[in-house]
């Protein structure tokens, strides 16, 4: 049996984003080390029964169990080694390490530095593109450049100085979303409403001496929906579709993604839009999986491109859960919440509230919830990753009753 090992870093803007820019306001990452890294339990979504899923922290026994019921059934291995990314404790870590060489393939969250290293030390060289492509492309700048190279709606400008951040704001006459290059997940990104807001930005922008400004400037459009769309680059330069997500954000950080809603938007012609793209992304060397971040707004017309990520994106692995539950009959959405957690409960006490109102989904056609991490959810406050089966309509209603079986975990425990 072909197998193609998983594994994640999913801070990887960090380490692709050049030391001696400038930062935004709060643009530092605020989420905890343990929650960051434990992410990478999500890939288990894209998990073929048997492919190897290598994780930083241990994921619950339990958790697994129901991983399994679930149809989701991956060969499990925890990497013991040490590093500032999932690549250099596998690379720290020999059992890691023969687990990754002993693949038919592999399949990274995102290419880095240290996952070049790694492919070179397991005997898969060739198989990644260039790192120095990577970072390239993930740019925020190189997104803004290929929407006007292609003349499509949304170009946005990329500013080089806080006199040109100023100018670029004033032209657009409104609200302005100005945006770090490698900025994600709502960091590195600031709404400018208010000439005072801007001024404050400039300000703190100039008082980091010797670091350069580059910076991407767009109008606020009203929107009505965000939305994804994802492609997969072969090694042939070949794209292929993998799907169209709606995505769910509180602020400017996602809660979640879902399917997209019929009638929503023309998706053969977005698709047709994103393919265009890709090409032009393949032509970098580029190749692998890539998410379009995209905006239908109030008016009906459609921003197909605000920015690129050439990497798997969490609406990718909704996407691949969306196949698997339609196979049954149902849908499937991956949600984003933060639960409160008392003292001495984990994930085993959530499944077990779970199961004891039947909300634990276990594969085949009755929907029904499925936490996907684990490792981070302790005490006192904890972000859940899960998934939703069952008909778009009931998402709320299935939300809802994840609340409270949660909430009954601090009455079981005192």
């Amino acid at each position: 049996m072909t197998v193609t090992a998983h594994w994640g870093t999913f801070d990887a803007e960090a380490h692709w984003r050049p030391g001696d820019l400038a930062e935004l306001p709060a643009v530092g990452n605020r989420q905890g080390r343990l929650q960051v890294e434990s992410m990478d339990e999500l890939l288990v979504c894209l998990c073929a029964p048997g492919d190897p899923l290598l994780t930083r922290h241990p994921v619950p026994q339990r958790l697994r169990e129901a991983w399994h019921d679930a149809g989701l059934r991956p060969s499990w291995h925890q990497v013991r080694g040490d590093g500032a990314t999932a690549e250099t404790a596998i690379l720290t870590d020999p059992e890691a390490l023969a687990v990754v060489a002993g693949s038919a393939a592999v399949a990274p969250y995102a290419v880095l530095p240290a996952t070049a290293a790694l492919a070179t030390a397991t005997g898969h060289t060739g198989s990644l593109p260039p790192v120095a492509t990577v970072a390239r492309v993930n740019s925020k700048a190189f997104s803004d450049d290929l929407v006007h190279r292609l003349g499509l709606p949304g170009a946005g400008r990329v500013v080089a100085s806080t006199a040109e951040l100023r100018r670029a704001v004033e032209e657009i006459g409104g609200p302005a979303m100005v945006k770090d290059p490698y900025g994600v997940g709502g960091r590195g990104i600031l709404e400018i409403r208010s000439p005072a807001v801007l001024e404050t930005v400039i300000g703190f922008l100039q008082r980091q001496a010797g670091r350069r400004t580059e910076l991407v400037v767009q109008p606020r459009w009203p929107k009505r929906a965000d939305l994804s769309g994802y492609v997969r680059i072969s090694r042939a330069g070949q794209v292929t579709p993998i799907g169209i997500q709606v995505a769910h954000h509180q602020g400017l950080s996602h809660t979640g993604f879902g399917p997209l809603p019929a009638g929503l938007l023309d998706a053969d012609r977005y698709t047709e839009t994103l393919l265009l793209a890709a090409a032009e992304l393949a032509a970098t060397g580029y190749t692998g999986p890539a998410g379009f971040d995209s905006l239908l707004c109030d008016d009906g017309g459609l921003i197909p491109i605000l920015e690129i990520n050439a990497r798997v994106t969490v609406g990718m692995l909704s996407a691949a859960l969306d196949d698997r539950a339609r196979e049954h009959g149902l849908r499937a959405c991956l949600w984003r919440t933060r639960l409160a957690v008392p003292d001495g409960a984990g994930v085993d006490d959530l499944l077990d509230e779970l199961h004891r109102d039947g909300l634990l989904y276990r594969g085949g056609p009755e929907p029904g919830v499925l936490p996907l991490t684990g490792a981070a959810l302790r005490p006192p406050r904890a972000r859940l990753e899960c998934a939703l089966f069952c008909p778009p309509e009931e998402t709320g209603r299935w939300r809802d009753r994840l609340r409270t079986a949660a909430g009954r975990m601090a009455a079981v425990l005192r």
